[in-house]
């Protein structure tokens, strides 16, 4: 066992506990100062396979927080969109307002478990959005809907598909 001086214990020496199975990564670093240790110690740990796995790790999360954050600024479009149609001033029945607040909230509640990357939460991130896409699709084929609701039903049906999509390119794993 190795034996290092504990600077709490005012350099009293101790031992480390044994631990059965492990690796003793301080191994031949007695009477080394603790640069020297932390620089053999991120130097084991800079393997380039491991700086391999890092990068690709660190790109999926960023995409996957921009299709959260994404998800964030639609479902609060919705909330705002549903109260305007529970209230009568927005083309769509006041039913269909509900439903679009109940989904801007509950993506609102599923995406900060999601932000880590936890797999199920991101996914029912990703369903709630595309049902909220779905709420539009009726603007196509009611008539007298005007042409500014034909196209923002439009637009928001593709940042929403965009949307999912992030969110799934986020959470893919990587083939080893």
């Amino acid at each position: 066992m190795p034996r290092e001086k504990c600077p709490v214990l005012s350099g009293q020496e101790w031992t480390h506990p044994p631990v059965r199975g492990a690796r003793d990564d301080n191994a031949g670093t007695v009477g080394k100062s603790p640069t020297e240790r932390e620089i053999m110690s991120t130097q084991s740990s800079t393997h380039p396979s491991s700086q391999h796995l890092d990068a690709p790790v660190a790109q999926r999360t960023g995409v996957l927080r921009r299709g959260l954050i994404l998800a964030i600024v639609l479902a609060a479009l919705d909330v705002v969109t549903g109260i305007l149609a529970v209230f009568g001033s927005f083309f769509a029945p006041p039913e269909v307002g509900i439903l679009i607040i109940a989904l801007g909230v509950a993506t609102l509640v599923v995406v900060p478990y999601a932000w880590n990357g936890r797999r199920s939460p991101a996914l029912i991130a990703i369903v709630v959005r595309l049902l909220s896409a779905a709420t539009a699709l009726p603007a196509f084929f009611v008539p007298d809907v005007p042409a500014a609701g034909i196209v923002a039903a439009a637009i928001g049906i593709l940042i929403s598909v965009l949307c999912a999509y992030l969110i799934a390119s986020g959470l893919r794993r990587e083939r080893v």
